[in-house]
């Protein structure tokens, strides 16, 4: 009965990141999805005890949350009770690999099961319920996420969040910023980990996956016959916003994590050394968006396109492609002059509190 610990503020739960689908018997997993269930309602079962309720318990982190909902455990009365408590949510998401799944030929991103994950069981099981006391949130996956799988985030407002850390979460529209900017009155930490803008979208109206976030009318739009749209905004108008918006942030990160790289980068291990990220501009804070995959922009055009009489057509189309979808983002300096401003501004803010 973990409410017999009378002190217990917080949980950590720390799963395996291998997961796949339930009653599919073409694959094995150390932890199944039942399996976690069963953690997790024990776990409910223990801090709700009649006897011993855990009134106190403020804090839970589960590394690898797998994208599917625990059923039995997140049914329960005493889920959202725990929820609504909270004042700090850490969530790492584990999500199957293609092959695992009935759907070997799809990108991870474009399975069934996380899609539902980001466009509904993320905000509708775990936000919606712990918006109103929330202080610190973490949410990170192992696959991009934000633009696509679609997980809009407008409906929601943590009224006494202050610190904010985001992971492989993808910006493709200015209000995915404004969302941000609307918690100026209490946000005093934004770290993004791996965040890149996606500077350039093509979606060809063959595709079979589901809906990215939808666009705005006046987006731009590059191409007729397939959905192709240039999105202009870069780092440094988001520094620029966040500098002359968030008047109370005292703290401001920026990069990929650096880890061990015996042990790789695993997006668990990265929220867990959030507080070690710097501040420093990645070449992969611009990407693409092509047919359902993220893909590093390319900052020179390709040399060599290695051409054989069969393959002189694929040759030409990617070339064409490549024209069509223009360069890396030519703002390396205007990006570093608005980062460096930035932080002379949290460090003023900094210093000024310290001598208040």
């Amino acid at each position: 009965m973990l409410g017999k610990f009378r002190n217990l503020r917080r949980i950590e739960l720390r799963f395996d990141r291998d997961c796949g689908p339930p009653d599919d018997p073409r694959y094995e997993f150390s932890e199944t999805l039942a399996f976690r269930d069963r953690v997790f309602r024990m776990i409910l079962q223990g801090l709700d005890n009649p006897s011993y309720r855990a009134t106190r318990v403020d804090e839970l982190s589960i590394h690898n949350l797998q994208d599917m909902k625990m059923e039995t455990a997140q049914s329960r009365p005493g889920f959202k009770t725990m929820i609504s408590q909270l004042k700090a949510l850490s969530l790492s998401i584990a999500t199957e690999h293609p092959g695992f799944g009935v759907h070997p030929h799809r990108t991870r991103s474009n399975l069934p099961e996380i899609q539902n994950f980001f466009n509904n069981t993320l905000p509708v099981q775990w936000l919606r319920p712990s918006q109103n006391g929330l202080t610190r949130l973490a949410l990170y996956a192992d696959t991009y996420w934000g633009y696509y799988p679609a997980c809009d985030l407008r409906a929601l407002r943590f009224p006494c969040l202050t610190d904010l850390a985001l992971g492989c979460y993808t910006f493709a529209h200015d209000f995915q910023l404004h969302w941000i900017l609307e918690h100026r009155q209490t946000l005093q930490s934004l770290s993004l980990d791996d965040c890149p803008i996606m500077h350039e979208i093509y979606v060809p109206k063959t595709s079979k996956g589901s809906d990215p976030l939808p666009f705005d009318d006046d987006q731009p739009r590059l191409k007729t016959d397939d959905y192709v749209w240039e999105y202009k905004t870069r780092w440094h108008h988001y520094f620029t916003l966040i500098r002359t918006q968030l008047h109370k942030l005292m703290s401001f990160a920026i990069g990929e994590t650096e880890l061990d790289g015996s042990t790789g980068r695993t997006h668990e291990i990265a929220m867990t050394h959030r507080s070690y990220l710097g501040a420093t501009l990645a070449e992969g804070r611009y990407m693409r968006f092509h047919d359902e995959e993220y893909k590093v922009a390319e900052t020179d055009p390709p040399e060599d396109l290695v051409v054989y009489l069969d393959f002189a057509a694929h040759n030409a189309r990617e070339a064409e492609r490549y024209e069509e979808y223009g360069e890396y983002p030519d703002c390396e300096e205007e990006d570093q002059k608005a980062l460096d401003q930035l932080m002379e501004a949290v460090r003023r803010r900094v210093r000024n509190h310290l001598v208040a």
